[in-house]
């Protein structure tokens, strides 16, 4: 099997999906890292973390149990573009055998309004230290209910990963809503030698620079967008503000409130979807702004869903320790996976003097 579509990273790996199996213990298992998928959140990340490291490390996996904690199980598209092959939706057990990754230039397509935004946080890891740059293209949904959309991947994680060391710049071509998809972007990445990756030390967000409203819309009013905004905008009382509206085609119609907090050391995003036209946004917003609230009121410098996300480049770099508004089930089951692949260790604390947690990667 291929990784990705027909043209994306084709000698990367190969993907023996197992039907009619259970339990954990039998012939074949031999050398593969064994994960059960019922650990943890029980949802897809531990299916997108073990492609990545497997990459990485060069050791095969099996997991059984795929997203066991969902309502609707097994392998989706939306999660596993990387390892897609129709026949696989579905299944609910997997073994990956991985080859060595070749950066270049590669596209990848989810057919459904799936995140490719998944999908392009499991192929970077594996890209970052490689020997020359890699230009990605990424087809599919940009701005999903229950995933981090493109304005986060770009104003929130990217910028984490430079950090690092390699070097990664996104662009949005086309936004992709539910239920067509659609959507498109690219991203360039040059990648930085693996004994070059920097130790992080992220405890403070330092002081608020400024705070942004965007709205992402396609198919909906000026009018409207104008609406949400201002509501979102009074409920937070923020009156120094900048605000943009932008106006895009796509697919089918849809609606993104992102509201960032851009500190020294970090740029917080956080996001709502709308619902469907002239539906109104108040219980989103008021959501939105009780995430909102809470970060503020908290000394972590980053929110539960970059937390989790920042530990698996750390790992594969030099470590670090950052702090965090809490400890999730997502945090633990990134935790719990990578400790399956590379000699690392986590150590987490609550402040006491402080209204966060300590995260420490340590190699």
């Amino acid at each position: 099997m291929l990784v990705g579509s027909a043209r994306a990273l084709p000698r990367l790996s190969a993907v023996h999906v197992v039907r009619n199996r259970t339990g954990a213990a039998f012939a074949g298992t031999r050398g593969l890292v064994l994960l059960d998928g019922r650990v943890g959140e029980g949802g897809g990340q531990t299916v997108r973390t073990a492609l990545t490291l497997s990459v990485v490390t060069g050791k095969p996996f099996r997991i059984e149990h795929i997203r066991a904690n969902r309502v609707v199980g097994g392998l989706g598209e939306q999660h596993l573009t990387c390892v897609r092959a129709s026949e696989q939706v579905g299944s609910k057990t997997l073994e990956f055998y991985p080859r060595d990754p070749i950066a270049g230039k590669y596209e990848f397509s989810v057919s459904t309004a799936g995140s490719a935004v998944l999908v392009c946080q499991t192929v970077l890891p594996a890209l970052m230290c490689l020997d020359r740059p890699s230009l990605l293209t990424f087809r599919g949904g940009t701005h999903n209910p229950m995933a981090p959309t493109f304005d986060f991947l770009q104003n929130s994680y990217l910028p984490m990963l430079r950090l690092l060391g390699p070097q990664c710049q996104a662009l949005l071509q086309r936004p992709g809503f539910f239920p067509a998809g659609g959507g498109r972007f690219h991203v360039r990445l040059k990648p930085t030698p693996k004994e070059n990756l920097k130790f992080l030390e992220l405890v403070d967000r330092g002081k608020v620079l400024r705070k942004e409203v965007v709205c992402l819309f396609a198919g909906h009013g000026f009018r409207y967008a104008q609406d949400q905004v201002r509501e979102l905008t009074e409920a937070l009382d923020w009156r120094e503000v900048g605000v943009y509206l932008d106006e895009w085609e796509s697919n089918s119609p849809g609606m993104v409130l992102t509201a960032s907090i851009v500190s020294e050391n970090v740029t917080e995003c956080f996001t709502s979807l709308a619902k469907p036209r002239k539906v109104h946004m108040s219980s989103q917003v008021a959501t939105l702004c009780k995430r909102i609230r809470e970060y503020l009121a908290s000394d972590g410098l980053v929110s539960e869903y970059l937390a989790d996300q920042m530990l698996l480049p750390m790992a594969l770099g030099r470590g670090g320790e950052f702090t965090c508004t809490q400890i999730t089930p997502h945090l633990r089951t990134q935790m719990y996976v990578i400790e399956k692949f590379i000699p690392v260790e986590f150590a987490t604390e609550k402040l006491e003097d402080k209204s966060a947690w300590s995260v420490l990667v340590s190699i």
